[in-house]
């Protein structure tokens, strides 16, 4: 028998490239087409953009508990997959759960799009919070332009920070405890 690891790589790209290609480029297409921002723009972050596939598996626990704190995502786009409840979403000053429906997935818009937006686009602060006893798996897709690109706002032509890498690594310090980071 096999090692359950031999086709690992393939299935990861596989996933990958279905949510990059069928999900998150198409949805930012059309937030900008929507938004009548300049096709120089998509292709500036389509062309080479920073993509982050993660597999998070929070562990069940005698208590249902806070698990991710409640926060914003730095990137762009964050296309989220799970079986299991626990995403919460601040909707109007409230806490919602959000229903987890087989094939779907959850995509949301970070503060990186918002900016670049002037606005136009809201990210949404959400958290997770693990069920009693409950394992919990998620994929998450986060798409990010190159690091190496300025941030841009693209409705106005004003640059935000001169390198995209750089206003990522001041969010993350300034929203998380950068002592447990390193």
């Amino acid at each position: 028998m096999g090692s359950p690891l031999a086709n690992c790589n393939e299935a990861i790209s596989a996933i990958r490239e279905h949510l990059k290609e069928e999900i998150i480029l198409p949805l930012l297409k059309a937030i900008f087409l929507n938004l009548s921002i300049d096709n120089k723009f998509y292709s500036m972050i389509s062309n080479d953009p920073d993509y982050t596939l993660s597999l998070i598996h929070y562990p069940p626990s005698d208590q249902s508990e806070l698990r991710l704190q409640s926060h914003k995502d730095t990137i762009l786009i964050t296309v989220l997959w799970s079986q299991k409840l626990g995403y919460e979403a601040n909707l109007n000053d409230k806490w919602k759960p959000l229903e987890v429906m087989p094939g779907y997935v959850i995509a949301q818009l970070g503060q990186g799009l918002e900016l670049m937006t002037d606005k136009q686009c809201h990210a949404i602060e959400h958290r997770v919070i693990v069920p009693n006893k409950t394992p919990r798996l998620s994929i998450a897709m986060f798409l990010g332009p190159n690091n190496e690109i300025p941030l841009i706002n693209f409705k106005t032509g004003e640059i935000l920070n001169p390198r995209f890498g750089d206003y990522v690594k001041q969010h993350v310090e300034a929203t998380y405890d950068s002592s447990k980071l390193k």
